[in-house]
Formats: C-alpha cells, sequence, structure tokens
C-alpha cells in the first residue's frame, strides 16, 4: 500500500522515495558534506547509503527535481510521513511550511508554488538532540543500554498526492456505544463539499461534511483479534473519491461477577497477553518496511501473544493498518522528551520503590513551560493521527518517569481528545493515582501483586528481559542472562506462570514482556536484532493458552 494515510487511499498517490541529494553544512554555513541519500532511511543507517552521524548544529538538506502531469483544477499535496525534528519546507526555493516535531506526519499544499510539470523540493532540517525538551524517543548521542542510535532527517516515506479542488483533507471514525454502527466525521478543506457518499458492499449511505454523520450497516461483525473484520467502503465527496476502512469494537473496564476490575472488548473478558515492540531495525533503525511489519505481528501472534505495546516511538501507519487486518491489540506509548535525565531518579525504582509528585518539574527535566505545553499538543495530536485504528485500544502517556509531569492534568485532556480508549498515565512509577491502570515494571523478581480491593485495573506492564546473546558481542545488556534457546524458553514459560498466571485472580488485567527483538546492545529479545526467532513459537504459545483471552 503506498499512501500516506490508509484511510484516505486516492489512486494518483506517487511515493517519492529513492535517490534525493543530500547535503551537510557546519556551524558557520560551510558544507561539509554532500552525497545521494536513499528516502526514507535516515543518514545514520546503512541503508540510507550515507552511514554518517548527524551533530545536532549541522544542517541538513534534502533536494530532489519531480516531474509530474500536471492537470487543471487539481492541487498538489506533498506529505513527509516523518522527518527529525525541525524541518523547513521550500519548493522552487519559496518557503511552503514549517514543522517542528519528528514523530508526526505534516502536508503541504503546494499547488500555487510552482508552474508547468516540474518543481524542485528542498527540506530543511535541523536535529538539536538533547538541546532542548523535545519528544526524542530513545535516541541517544551516546547509545548504550536501553539507548539507542540517533535517527535525523527524513526517516519515513514521502508522498504527492494530486486531489480535487475541493476534497476530503481528513477522516474520523468513531464506534457508536452500542456498537450497532459508526460516527463519521469528514472533514473538507474549503467547506465546499456539503454532503458525501459511502458505499460499503453494494449500499450507499449519505452522509454529511464537517459534521458528524451516523452510518449503521445491515450486517454487525465486531473486530478482535480472533476476528479483526473491516469494513471496507468507498466515500465520493464531490468529485474527489476515495477508499477507506473502519470496524466495530469497544474497550472498557468495568467490575466482573466477584467485583475485580477487568478489561472487556466487546462485552468479552479480555486479558491482554503482550510484547514490547521497540521497533528498531540494524540496518534501517526506526524504519521498517512493509514485510518487516506484517512478520514482527504474525512471528508475535505466533508465540501467543494478542497484544503489542509499541514503545516510546510512533510507527509508520502501515503497521498500524496490518494490526487492525491481522488482529494485534496495540498500546499506543507516547514519545518521551524532557530535558537530559537524572539517571539515578529514573532507575532506581527497578529495586527501591518511592514516590514524588510529578510537579517537580526540574527534578524531572521538565523546566520549560512551551515545551511542557508543546507535549500536551504534541499527545492530543498523536491520538488525532492514530485515532481510526480498532487494534490502537490504549495509550500509554509517561514511561518510567521519563519527562514526566502533570500527569493528572494530561491524562484528563487524552480523555477528552478520545474518550473510546484506555490510558496509562505513568507506566514503571511515579504513579500519580489517575488514569485506567495501577501499572507496574517488575525486572530481576517475580511480580507478586497484593489482593485488595482497586478503583483502577491492575496492570504489568513490563517484566522479563531475559537475553539470550547470539551475536558474540563482549558488552551487551538484558535484566538475566541466559545460555541457550531452551532455557529461554523455560524462563519464559516460568515467568509467564509466576509473574503472569498467579496473579490474574488477584485483578491482572494484562502483560508486557520485555521484549520482541534485540535491540543493538540490548539482547533481551525473543527475536535477534534481524528480527529472526530464537525460540521455538510453540512452546511459548501453549504457555499462553491457560490465559483468559478476548
Amino acid at each position: 500500500m503506498k499512501c500516506p494515510n490508509p484511510f484516505i487511499r486516492r489512486e494518483n498517490t506517487v511515493c517519492l522515495d529513492g535517490a534525493w541529494l543530500y547535503s551537510v553544512y557546519g556551524k558557520n554555513g560551510e558544507k561539509v558534506y554532500e552525497s545521494t541519500i536513499m528516502v526514507p532511511f535516515c543518514p545514520e543507517s546503512v541503508k540510507s547509503g550515507v552511514k554518517r552521524r548527524t551533530e545536532s548544529f549541522e544542517r541538513m538538506e534534502y533536494t530532489k527535481n519531480v516531474r509530474i502531469d500536471r492537470k487543471k483544477n487539481k492541487r498538489y499535496i506533498l506529505t513527509f510521513l516523518a522527518s527529525d525534528s525541525s524541518s523547513c519546507l521550500f519548493i522552487n526555493g519559496k518557503a511552503v511550511s514549517e514543522h517542528d516535531c519528528g514523530y508526526l506526519p505534516f502536508s503541504s499544499d503546494i499547488t500555487s508554488f510552482f508552474e508547468g510539470d516540474s518543481f524542485e523540493i528542498k527540506l530543511v532540517v535541523k536535529d538539536e538532540l538533547l538541546e532542548n525538551e523535545k519528544p526524542r524517543g530513545k535516541q541517544s548521542i551516546k547509545p548504550h543500554r536501553i539507548w539507542y542510535e540517533r535517527t535525523s532527517g527524513i526517516y519515513m516515506s514521502v508522498f504527492l498526492e494530486e486531489v480535487e479542488k475541493s476534497y476530503v483533507s481528513s477522516i474520523f471514525y468513531t464506534p457508536l456505544e452500542d456498537l450497532s454502527g459508526v460516527r463519521v466525521l469528514a472533514v473538507t478543506n474549503d467547506g465546499e463539499i456539503k454532503k458525501a457518499i459511502a458505499t460499503i458492499g453494494g449500499k450507499s449511505y449519505e452522509i454529511k461534511t464537517n459534521v458528524a454523520s451516523v452510518i449503521r450497516p445491515d450486517e454487525i461483525r465486531l473486530w478482535s483479534p480472533d476476528d479483526p473484520y473491516l469494513y471496507f467502503l468507498r466515500i465520493k465527496a464531490g468529485e474527489d473519491e476515495f477508499d477507506s476502512y473502519f470496524a466495530l469494537r469497544k474497550i472498557e473496564i468495568k467490575d466482573d461477577e466477584k467485583g475485580i476490575k477487568r478489561l472487556f472488548l466487546n462485552g468479552n473478558n479480555c486479558f491482554c497477553h503482550g510484547i514490547l515492540n521497540q521497533g528498531y531495525y540494524p540496518d534501517a533503525l526506526l524504519t521498517g518496511c512493509e514485510e518487516d511489519f506484517i512478520s514482527d505481528i504474525r512471528k508475535a501472534k505466533s508465540m501467543g501473544f494478542n497484544m503489542m505495546r509499541i514503545h516510546i516511538k510512533i510507527e509508520n501507519p502501515l503497521f498500524y493498518y496490518h494490526a487492525d487486518c491481522i488482529g494485534m491489540l496495540i498500546w499506543q506509548d507516547f514519545v518521551n522528551g524532557g530535558g537530559k535525565y537524572n539517571s539515578a531518579l529514573i532507575t532506581l525504582p527497578v529495586f527501591l520503590s518511592f514516590k514524588i509528585k510529578d510537579n517537580h518539574y526540574r527534578l524531572l527535566s521538565r523546566r520549560d513551560e512551551n515545551e511542557r505545553n508543546a507535549f500536551i499538543t504534541f499527545c492530543q495530536n498523536t491520538v488525532l493521527h492514530l485515532y481510526n485504528h480498532p487494534s490502537i485500544i490504549e495509550w500509554t502517556i509517561f514511561n518510567e518517569g521519563w519527562g514526566q509531569f502533570d500527569s493528572r492534568k494530561i491524562t484528563q485532556i487524552i480523555k477528552r481528545t478520545d474518550s473510546s480508549r484506555l490510558i496509562d498515565s505513568a507506566s514503571g512509577w511515579f504513579d500519580q493515582g489517575s488514569g485506567d491502570f495501577e501499572s507496574h515494571h517488575v525486572y530481576f523478581r517475580k511480580f507478586k501483586a497484593k489482593r485488595k480491593k482497586r478503583s483502577r485495573a491492575l496492570a504489568l506492564t513490563e517484566y522479563g528481559g531475559y537475553g539470550l546473546d547470539l551475536s558474540g558481542r563482549k558488552m551487551t545488556f538484558s535484566y538475566k542472562k541466559i545460555k541457550d534457546s531452551r532455557s529461554l524458553e523455560r524462563e519464559f514459560i516460568k515467568g509467564v506462570r509466576e509473574s503472569v498466571k498467579e496473579n490474574i485472580e488477584k485483578g491482572l488485567v494484562a502483560s508486557v514482556y520485555t521484549q520482541l527483538c534485540d535491540v543493538e546492545g540490548e539482547k533481551n529479545g525473543l527475536l535477534d536484532e534481524n528480527h529472526d526467532m530464537k525460540v521455538n513459537p510453540e512452546a511459548l504459545r501453549k504457555s499462553a493458552e491457560e490465559l483468559i483471552r478476548c
């Protein structure tokens, strides 16, 4: 699938991946490097053809000449799925737009910036890693342990869409509370289009634009990991036409017959047996391809997992599309930001539990009020970007105190933005009592939950981390060294039994094993860094069969 948005798939879309001119300029504006780069791979990666680490003071310029068959009364929308981090777009030397987030896409109408059939794209990028409090995920200037190589510049695909003069610019689907249909909000670029026709399986439904409308399909079939049913539809709004899809599902937490908080999917008790997915690839870093996404999801399902926690990154839209199609529940992290972290503060809770209030901005590396406000906006925009995917059932706001602040306030804001999903306000520690989960990270020992009445659901959102290193490196990291594949299988099964199964009767509703794949020096994956199996998936799958399933 070659399109910037799987919910608005138009025929006249061109992918601009491939060879671009890549130039780097130093502190004084002098050119220090120039070569061809293979977009969408970042310059630090092998697949880019550059394999050069960008310095925070450097300015990158990406240039590409494009030729199209330009048509009258059409508009041309240029989309970058991700560029880290501050980007300025120029068409034929004219400034078009700016974007200051390395994890979300940005689109620009470039129609008025060129004449004829050809034009020059120039994207100017600066990535001032650790010189501000912007979201950065696990990127590091000095990769070690759980911190990885930095990613600079363009690292996801670039698209050019030909659209009508008036067109649908975004669309949002929200399942009705009773799951009898879906609420549709189709937003247009100029307000000229007043209605649209949505066709599902030969039946047409009229919907209004720019206000919510309801579609009630004749056949109601709910989405779940075991039956990931999608409603595919064709939408015609004026002259604009595109393909789209939605699903019907409901996620909630409520008391079971014993008064214990449980997670329910479509009214059925559902235990989330999850695995942590960092989404890194050895030769491409943050940039996976469609085949990678399909393979990773299928391998996780083959090992018995019904949930992935997407950890401290935002994946390519194609990843979530295939999670929707294959049937994998997603817990989605917001990408952490903040200044340089206090190492002792964020690591000591692994061994010693303590509490702090998260309005201590200086202590938690959140001094800049403007950046705090920008982070809240970033979280809201992340929700809107991923809103339609039925596979995503939860948002994780903060992880282990990394750049944490005002989690109660942000939880309320995200609930207002999206009331259809669950929220883990503080995964691991520094819980402020908000959100839907009492969320624990437990390493080096088994997890023993207290038997008590809870106001929130109980979740073990990280555990395990058993390390089988097949790379031959001397300096690697894991939470427990394992000697061979059979031993890794035994330790995993033991961990599931002792830390997961034994706590379900006490209210445990979800677990997240660390982790799917090895990443750089962190060797605690069930797959190696090339995403190949270290274990017999069937052995792991059997250990999950007794868990409560959706």
